[in-house]
């Protein structure tokens, strides 16, 4: 087992020395010989395939962890995308007061730029009642020597409330407060004017129905005219852009908090305005929608580098072709692909982002300049989003934003592009021939419908939606069938002449929405893109983890066999010792006979 041997000996015993490759031992015999070593380091070199397993097991863990990594950022992207995934939540509208001390309000999507006149006659308020004729000088002395009642009533409820013998006047107030019938609306509390406390009783409600009365008390003092009336329940009292016209007239509400009296507006009721009222300007906040653009490609390219950084290839010196090799030689290339390079799944991905944000949106049409119907913006393209397709830009595959398209188009429709981002679910018809009336969520899937339908004697005598039979009702609408994308989607007929007719109904799906969906089939945790790959690796590690147990026990088996031939080597050279001893003694004993 070597390429060199060199010995010697003497009467004292046999030492030896050999060398093969790097392992080498010495001193071969049953005096300090080591043969542990020996087997150390020939079972280091029997392990070499051991070492690459685990070398394969840990690389294949570091694409599961990576996976795990990407699949939480997109979850972490879904979740982001939520808070905008309506033209509510994206488009951001801000109203101005001219008294703010008086007035205030906030708008949402659906409020139209302009400016509205509120003129406040009163505001809403609760009921209170005061015991004024019933004072009391201590509130820990009994109010009554006998069991007694008091009824009161609450927006036309009457509540009877149990007051014991030896009642205090703060007992009193808290039967009332912790009534289980009137809690939450009446409130009793004790007033002090400096000499006397009189017992309060507040309704907790605003409004002119929310009356308290307290119709019959056999409480020694607090009988029903020992109370009087300090504040009126009542309603608020407003005129919007002098609507109603007559002087006498206004629109009430039980809140100061006025929602749906002009759309997209909740207003703020504070005090009592002049006859001139005060003025709200709607507007849109420009920066606003801006910013949350800006955030949406920030979102969406964190994805898109970590799915760069996890497939792309490096390639150094003089390049000719990919080939994944590494050359020793100076003049040639060199080819170092990243964790995840060249897996399919991970390209279809990056693919789905691409074509997502690089597509029209679901739903949406073409603007039709004639008519003023259709979508001004289907595409990102048109606000001057794209993908930068320089690769030698430090941007390559990520999106990019070209301000001034953008500001222009921001400028020239706000609500258009954040329905371009936002819309979910948005149905309308862009055609005269027929109005879009209701769909079904979760059912009726988003898309452009075309629908035809035939006039007849005065009557729908066939309809069809993308060519699918629909549903005739008698009042001139018709039904997308369940089972179909249209399931659920009714529109109505407004062209009723005799003949053929088409139109067409969209239900449009912003870009967010789209990411949305698209975000839940990739993260899935059954049939999801990412996991899936993730499973196949899992798999891969498995059976990595089945050939290393494996090999395992065959390194097992060989140190055990290794250390079987060395133990059975020590022991014949032990015996060889030994005769050497004997003859060494028998030639020493001979020699001094002669």
């Amino acid at each position: 087992m070597s390429d060199s041997t060199s010995s010697t000996s003497s009467s004292s015993g046999i030492s030896s020395q050999y060398w093969s490759g790097q392992i080498s031992f010495s001193g071969l015999g049953s005096s300090g010989t080591d043969f542990s070593s020996v087997i150390e380091q020939l079972m280091a070199v029997e392990s070499y395939r051991k070492d690459e397993m685990e070398s394969w097991e840990s690389t294949w863990q570091d694409k599961v962890d990576a996976l795990d990594a990407l699949n939480e950022s997109m979850v972490n992207l879904k979740t982001w995308l939520t808070d905008y995934d309506s033209p509510d939540k994206f488009l951001t509208k801000t109203a101005a007061s001219t008294d703010s001390d008086a007035l205030s309000a906030t708008a949402d999507a659906e409020a139209e730029e302009g400016t509205h006149t509120i003129i406040v006659n009163q505001l809403a308020q609760n009921d209170i009642l005061v015991a004024s004729g019933a004072p009391i000088s201590d509130t820990s002395a009994a109010i009554t020597s006998s069991d007694a009642t008091m009824t009161i009533s609450y927006a036309g409820t009457e509540y009877t409330i149990d007051v014991p013998a030896g009642t205090t006047a703060d007992g009193l107030v808290s039967l009332i407060s912790n009534n289980p019938d009137l809690s939450g609306n009446v409130r009793a509390k004790l007033l002090y004017d400096g000499s006397n406390y009189y017992l309060q009783l507040r309704g907790m409600d605003l409004g002119a129905d929310n009356v308290v009365e307290v119709t019959s008390s056999t409480v020694p003092g607090f009988a029903p005219d020992a109370f009087e009336r300090t504040q009126n329940a009542q309603n608020s009292q407003v005129k919007v852009d002098g609507f109603p016209s007559a002087a006498d007239k206004w629109i009430e509400s039980d809140s100061n908090t006025l929602d749906g009296v002009v759309d997209g507006l909740t207003l703020s009721l504070k005090d009592v305005t002049d006859t001139n009222g005060i003025k709200i300007t709607v507007a849109t906040d420009t920066d606003a929608v801006k910013q949350n653009i800006q955030d949406f490609v920030d979102q969406v390219n964190a994805i898109r580098t970590s799915i760069l950084n996890l497939s792309k290839v490096d390639t150094t010196g003089d390049v000719g072709s990919a080939t994944g090799s590494t050359s020793s030689d100076d003049t040639s290339n060199t080819v170092t692909g990243s964790l995840l390079t060249g897996n399919y799944g991970l390209q279809m991905v990056a693919q789905q982002f691409k074509d997502l944000t690089g597509s029209s949106a679901i739903g949406f049409s073409y603007y039709d300049g004639d008519t003023g119907l259709g979508d001004l913006y289907t595409s990102l393209s048109q606000l001057g989003i794209l993908t930068e397709a320089d690769e030698d830009s430090e941007n390559a595959g990520l999106l990019t934003i070209d301000d001034d398209a953008l500001d222009e188009a921001l400028s020239t429709d706000p609500t258009a592009v954040a329905n371009l981002f936002s819309a979910d679910g948005i149905g309308e018809s862009v055609s005269p021939e027929v109005s879009y009336v209701s769909h079904i969520d979760g059912t009726t899937k988003p898309g452009n419908y075309l629908i035809s339908y035939t006039v007849s004697n005065g009557a729908l005598s066939g309809a069809t939606i993308n060519g699918h039979p629909a549903k005739i009702s008698g009042n001139w609408e018709i039904t997308g069938m369940q089972g179909e994308d249209e399931g659920g989607l009714a529109i109505r007929i407004n062209d009723k002449s005799e003949g053929s007719h088409t139109g067409e109904v969209n239900i449009k799906q912003g870009k967010i929405p789209e990411m949305i969906n698209l975000l839940d089939q990739m993260t899935d945790s059954t049939n999801g893109t990412l996991n899936i790959i993730k499973n196949n690796y899992e798999d891969i590690i498995d059976n990595i983890e089945t050939q290393l147990s494996n090999e395992e026990r065959r390194l097992e088996l060989k140190q055990s066999t290794l250390k079987t031939q060395f133990a059975n080597l020590d022991t014949t050279l032990s015996n060889y010792s030994s005769i050497q001893s004997s003859l060494s003694s028998y030639i020493d004993q001979l020699s001094s006979s002669s």
